[in-house]
């Protein structure tokens, strides 16, 4: 048929509106005469985005994440796939656009780039070498042999799992459902396990301040009297209530703001010294309690120690259940039973050991009174409620 202007026109119109509905465009041309050849119908693609991506997207806007769509289709596909996934599509960068930026100009405009059509694989793996090289610390998932460059450029690499073997080779990450929410879910639960990991160190760091504290200050002030603890004891604190509690906390549900927080910097150590300085005082403030009712007790070493003791036990238990997060008052976290029950029942056992004559006889353990337990209670939970206090009131981060 006629080939003229206003057919071409209407051609463009057509693949122009069939690309804004987000669908890929296949031409079918043919020819009369062997030598003329002319489009003679457009096939359209729909490939809609997975369940789940819209709110994956926004999960990473929160978190801090940049997304940068970079495919090979046309730019009016590729910016209504982005809309529809939640992404600022209002700036399409085309590759022969990007081929003429130099390594400046793609630097300064990383921070506004959102989508990027028509591109080479060179490309892909320019924008993931200048994006490395201000500092971010880049992720690229991909499932064909044009993103492999890009794959093996990026600090983590993700393959789909219908993509290629090459790609899949070329990759740290496989998606077996080929999801972006699921790279989130993953990417939520290394923030949880990381979390997790600067708990437990939070708390054996804290409760061996206060122990290995007590046992120098009680050596230094009253190493005469006899041993400030006995290694029973020692092995109890250690060996139970330390291990058992510490495992407890790889089962910590994730926070509220998990994935409200900006991405921890690489260099960022767990253990900042905002952190150190904060676990440090509460043990000391606990070891130097204890130490306190060791000097002041009246009825005799073995009871003073014996109330030392459990001072320094309760209070562990207490750190336990209190360091279950470093930003969050307590009432914000989601219930861990497990180290609930851990808790429970090393206090419960102390509280039984002098009941129990053979354990009464190993741990030299004399029963407390009323008023020995409420000098225990206050000196244990005291640190714990202002430390909650400071949480709720002030929300104080202590680790970015």
């Amino acid at each position: 048929g006629d080939h003229g202007p206003a057919t071409t026109a209407a051609w463009r119109a057509l693949v122009d509106a069939s690309a804004d509905a987000g669908e890929r465009l296949l031409a079918l041309a043919g020819s009369d005469d062997g030598m003329a050849w002319r489009v003679r119908a457009l096939i359209g693609f729909a490939d809609p985005i997975r369940p789940g991506i819209s709110e994956a997207m926004a999960t990473a806007r929160r978190a801090g994440i940049d997304v940068v769509v970079v495919t090979g289709d046309h730019p009016r596909t590729a910016a209504a796939i982005a809309r529809t996934a939640g992404l600022d599509a209002e700036h399409v960068v085309s590759g022969e656009t990007l081929a003429r930026w130099d390594d400046a100009r793609l630097a300064a405009e990383l921070g506004g780039l959102h989508v990027v059509a028509r591109s080479t694989p060179e490309q892909k793996r320019r924008l993931v070498d200048a994006a490395r090289g201000i500092g971010h610390t880049v992720a690229v998932t991909g499932d064909g042999v044009n993103d492999v460059p890009a794959l093996h450029l990026a600090d983590v690499a993700v393959a789909m799992g219908s993509g290629t073997a090459v790609a899949r080779e070329a990759s740290d990450l496989v998606l077996g459902d080929d999801s972006f929410a699921t790279f989130m879910f993953g990417l939520a639960e290394g923030r949880r396990i990381v979390d997790n990991v600067q708990k437990g160190l939070v708390f054996l760091l804290s409760t061996h301040v206060a122990f290995l504290g007590f046992i120098l200050l009680a050596t230094l002030f009253a190493g005469g009297v006899g041993q400030p603890l006995l290694p029973i004891q020692i092995l109890w604190m250690e060996l139970f209530i330390d291990l058992t509690a510490s495992a407890a906390f790889e089962r910590e549900p994730p926070e509220p703001d998990l994935m409200d927080r900006p991405p921890r910097r690489p260099e960022r150590p767990l253990l900042t010294t905002e952190l150190l300085l904060r676990l440090s005082g509460a043990g000391a403030v606990t070891a130097i309690a204890a130490l306190l009712l060791l000097l002041s007790s009246s009825g005799g070493f073995l009871h003073a120690r014996w109330l030392a003791y459990t001072t320094l036990v309760v209070a562990q238990c207490v750190r336990a259940y209190a360091d279950r997060s470093v930003r969050q008052p307590i009432h914000r976290l989601g219930p861990n039973g497990l180290l609930a029950t851990i808790v429970l029942a090393a206090i419960a056992i102390q509280v039984a050991i002098p009941s129990v004559p053979v354990l009464a006889d190993a741990f030299r353990a004399v029963p407390l009174s009323g008023q020995d337990w409420a000098l225990v209670a206050l000196v244990a939970l005291a640190p714990a409620l202002v430390a909650e206090v400071v949480r709720s009131r002030w929300r104080t981060v202590w680790v970015a």
